[in-house]
């Protein structure tokens, strides 16, 4: 039970590295898909929480080929995730917070994500990415869905644009 729960979480963290070719019912011709053409993961190292709940991090490297090259390149997704195995009849739920790092020729992304996962459904799993060097300026934002399997690229939709300006910062935090 627990190489296919951890199958589930390497494969939900990449699978905005291992998008294939996304269904759309809308054109659309500043959507870009992501393709991995080479992925290795190194991790997890698990704990127990407290409460019983699995806990690790998971390192990714990736080399992906976007539609749009920019977003093409050398991935790295670094992961803390934490599993709920309390109960082999209820599916595996994840949550997971990390970094993505993407680096070519042009310039640099950097930014994080988090997830949600479940085994059964798609994924919930935003993330943003600030561009560096030659893409200063811009913002990646991108998502993935998966159909709750558990091998590397199948069965997955990538979902991305690029937007001509940086996001805003963060408004303050509520007053107590």
């Amino acid at each position: 039970m627990r190489t296919l729960r951890l199958s589930v979480a390497w494969t939900g963290t990449l699978v905005l590295l291992l998008g294939a070719v996304m269904a759309c019912d809308v054109e659309d011709d500043h959507l870009i898909t992501l393709e991995v053409l080479e992925e290795r993961r190194s991790g997890p190292a698990i704990s127990l929480t407290e409460d019983g709940i699995e806990q690790g991090t998971i390192t990714y490297r990736a080399v992906v080929e976007a539609s749009d090259p920019r977003l093409s390149g050398d991935w790295t997704v670094v992961d803390a995730c934490r599993w709920d195995t309390q109960s082999d009849a209820a599916p595996t739920e994840e949550l997971c917070v990390g970094h993505v790092r993407v680096e070519n020729d042009g310039g640099t992304w950097f930014g994080g994500h988090e997830g949600y996962r479940r085994e059964g459904i798609d994924n919930l799993d935003p993330t943003i990415l600030e561009g560096q060097d030659g893409y200063a300026g811009l913002t990646a934002v991108l998502d993935y869905v998966q159909d709750g399997v558990t091998e590397p690229g199948k069965s997955v939709s990538g979902v991305g644009y690029i937007v001509d300006f940086s996001m805003p910062d963060p408004p303050e935090s509520f007053a107590e």
